[in-house]
């Protein structure tokens, strides 16, 4: 499903959280803020890009494993962190010849801001 992956690399590009295990006690300890982990755990669950695996995919825990892939495929240019007056973070990230704007934040900060909605069937129309 587009909208899955679309929703996956979001939350892995427009994220600068970490995910870590203890080696003592084998639990998962969160580097960042607790939505930020929580994006980033839902990014892990939804899987890798269907892209080309990068170096040491194999060698990753399997909790860094889709971030990893995201961020091999799609190279960070700039980012706007978290600010309250925008409620919202945002990355500009490329792959290739592609430049993408990566945003998350407050629904209606970010809603407001949109001028296009992927329909169910994938179609794009205004909104």
């Amino acid at each position: 499903d587009v909208r899955l992956l679309q929703c996956a690399s979001v939350c892995a590009l427009c994220n600068d959280a970490q995910l870590a295990r203890d080696e003592d006690s084998g639990e998962f300890v969160r580097v960042g803020e607790p939505t930020e982990c929580a994006l980033r755990v839902l990014a892990e669950k939804l899987g890798p890009p269907p892209f080309r695996k990068p170096d040491g995919y194999e060698q990753a825990g399997t909790w860094q494993r889709a971030a990893l892939s995201w961020r091999h495929a799609f190279e960070r240019q700039a980012t706007l962190e978290f600010d309250r007056g925008r409620k919202s973070m945002s990355t500009v990230c490329t792959r290739g010849d592609q430049t993408s704007l990566y945003v998350k934040g407050a629904p209606d900060s970010v809603i407001a801001r949109c001028t296009r909605v992927r329909r169910e069937d994938g179609s794009i129309v205004p909104l």
